[in-house]
């Protein structure tokens, strides 16, 4: 599978961190490495050859790309990782990307995990009772056991796990967790965290990071309504999500009163959204009816720019 690597970063000195810590798998899977940089005025895209920090092509910008859609693409925001994606829609096919933030490093061949993930077809109508890679047990059915291709690949971490503030100071930043390893059935939510993702080339329309940076107090929920979404049309697909199969290694804790401010509002909205319950939040209705015009304007943009680059 070839692949393109898409890293949102606003930090040169992390950046440089990050390029030599992965480059020998870069190197091992030929991958094409965009860096969405947040620092730069206008949302500048780079693209690396080599992992050489000053090695590197200015390939466009938000604007340059996107046109008059950049606005849906929040700066100063993880989600400006959709610019990247936004630039391998319109100029060089992939069969997979991966999208990682700058403070994780390798845990094992983390790419090549997430392009096993990608290869597999898995059950999404039934769960099984064993771990993965354990049989199967009596009245499993076997129609289902290759039942959907994986469209999505969901990394998890080590060291310093993806928790929300409360729990962060009620257990601090590195307690002990262990992961699920297997698909999301149909119908179940989990919380789809950003900054260690793989997908399919075929998934490229569903990968909107909602604009949570518009609604004060609810950043932090950027790519988890993201994740709502997805896991939503990607039933209606037939596809498959895993979680658990590719790791990495987080190395930067977050400030976790910052983390309360961006989530304080959020918290208390996500409860509902998930069930599709109404916002009394006037501010709050107004940010999910952009969230949900903008993600159908992103799918139409990438359908038409894939479509072009493919032709």
């Amino acid at each position: 599978m070839s692949v393109a690597v898409v890293v949102p970063s606003c930090r040169p000195d992390r950046l440089a961190d990050f390029l030599r810590c992965w480059g020998y798998q870069f190197d091992d899977y030929n991958a094409t490495v965009l860096v969405v940089r947040d620092d730069t005025p206008n949302g500048e895209v780079h693209r690396y050859d080599s992992c050489d920090v000053d090695r590197y092509e200015v390939v466009g910008d938000a604007a340059s790309i996107m046109g008059d859609d950049a606005e849906i693409v929040p700066r100063q925001s993880p989600a400006c990782r959709c610019i990247g994606f936004a630039w391998l829609a319109a100029n060089e096919k992939h069969d997979a990307v991966v999208t990682l933030d700058d403070d994780l490093t390798p845990d094992g061949d983390t790419l090549g995990d997430h392009l096993y993930a990608l290869s597999m077809r898995v059950p999404t109508s039934w769960m099984s009772s064993t771990s993965w890679g354990s049989p199967y047990m009596r009245g499993f059915p076997y129609g289902v056991r290759n039942e959907s291709p994986v469209w999505v690949s969901h990394g998890v971490w080590q060291n310093i796990p993806d928790l929300d503030a409360p729990t962060q100071l009620v257990l601090g930043d590195s307690p002990g967790v262990s992961f699920y390893k297997g698909p999301v059935p149909k119908g179940v939510y989990f919380p789809v965290c950003g900054m260690n993702l793989a997908f399919r080339w075929e998934a490229l329309p569903l990968m909107y990071w909602s604009p949570a940076k518009m609604l004060p107090g609810a950043e932090r929920f950027d790519d988890i309504w993201m994740g709502i979404r997805l896991t939503r049309r990607l039933e209606k697909m037939e596809a498959a999500l895993v979680t658990g199969f590719a790791s990495c290694i987080h190395t930067r804790a977050s400030n976790t009163f910052k983390n309360l401010e961006q989530e304080a509002r959020g918290i208390g909205l996500n409860e509902g959204h998930w069930r599709h319950d109404g916002v009394s939040d006037a501010a709050a209705a107004r940010f999910f009816e952009h969230d949900i015009d903008w993600a159908a304007r992103w799918s139409r943009r990438m359908l038409a720019d894939m479509q072009r680059n493919e032709a």
